[in-house]
């Protein structure tokens, strides 16, 4: 039997286990805060999957919408900076890239994911509005009406635990599954992974449910102010922080279902794969190139109105003059 603690006293041990380049150094260092405008989701992959639920960073839950049976699954999620979709591939049998609706939580089907992607796990998608999957070692392009996929290369020997990608520096991110910290930059345009040189271990959770669990990444999301919010299969779903500028992170809690109503047994903690935030930035469509330089229109506008009003101050002291 699994040993019950008060979530808030783990979450305070929590909060206090951070690890990066200089361990000591970094102990004192607060966990980072979530952007206010943003919120954290994930979807349910355990028995009230596919359950979408909201979660603070300390892994406090609201569900949203009403319970799965526990026979379906969600991998990869992303909101679309572009169309603001919420977009993930989910299993019911198939592999099916889908959407999910953030305020009654339903999830609807766009298409199945064929062939060599049909394993498919991972799901980013950049400010251009250019979308990727991955199987194994494989980065594809995926197209977001008709699930349609093409082989980009291989990230060997990058295998991923989990992707994520950094609006801010419009860079694609893997991390390696398992507690040795290794984390890549991925190529769009070969797939090639190049290690980031960062060192380390994750850091050590406090279970809910008694007990430790070494930080192991399986799913991440970036906010809008640069930081990964990393789900850990740690001891059952934790959540992690990392800050890519200086190579901290910190273990900041565990999800569980703080209303006690879809898990009402302590200490009602869940498992889920998938993280992603809402709203992002909205990105808007670039203007066609039409050829036309509009620097020397707008000149020959701003000249022209000058002669215009020109001309009419001129005209007004004419009339000034004439009446006086």
């Amino acid at each position: 039997m699994k040993k019950s603690l008060s979530v808030a006293a783990v979450l305070a041990v929590a909060a206090a286990l951070v690890l990066g380049t200089a361990p000591a150094a970094n102990a004192a260092i607060d966990p980072p805060v979530l952007p206010p405008a943003q919120t954290l989701y994930n979807i349910d992959c355990d028995d009230a999957a596919p359950q979408l639920w909201s979660f603070t960073t300390d892994g406090a839950s609201t569900p949203i919408g009403a319970a799965g049976t526990g026979d379906d699954c969600a991998g990869g999620a992303q909101t679309s900076p572009v169309d603001g979709k919420t977009y993930l591939i989910y299993y019911d049998g198939e592999t099916r890239l889908s959407t999910v609706d953030l305020t009654t939580g339903v999830i609807s089907s766009i298409a199945q994911v064929n062939g060599a992607t049909n394993g498919a796990w991972q799901l980013i998608i950049t400010n251009s509005g250019a979308a990727f999957i991955t199987n194994s070692t494989s980065l594809y392009t995926i197209d977001l009406t008709t699930a349609t996929t093409t082989l980009v290369g291989s990230m060997a020997p990058f295998s991923p635990g989990a992707m994520a990608y950094d609006s801010l520096t419009d860079t694609i991110y893997g991390f390696n599954f398992g507690n040795t910290l290794a984390i890549y930059t991925i190529d769009r345009a070969t797939g090639a992974a190049t290690d980031t040189g960062h060192g380390g271990n994750w850091p050590v959770a406090a279970c809910l449910g008694g007990g430790t669990g070494p930080g192991s990444p399986d799913g991440a999301v970036f906010d809008s102010n640069g930081i990964a919010w990393i789900q850990s299969d740690s001891c059952v779903s934790n959540i992690m922080a990392w800050d890519p500028v200086n190579n901290i992170a910190w273990m900041v809690g565990e999800l569980y279902d703080a209303t006690g109503t879809v898990y009402p047994t302590s200490p009602n903690n869940y498992y889920s794969e998938t993280f992603f935030i809402a709203p992002v930035p909205q990105v808007k469509p670039a203007l066609a190139n039409t050829g036309v330089n509009y620097a020397p229109m707008a000149i020959a506008g701003g000249s022209a109105a000058v002669i215009v009003l020109a001309g009419i101050a001129l005209l007004v002291v004419r009339r000034r003059r004439a009446g006086a």
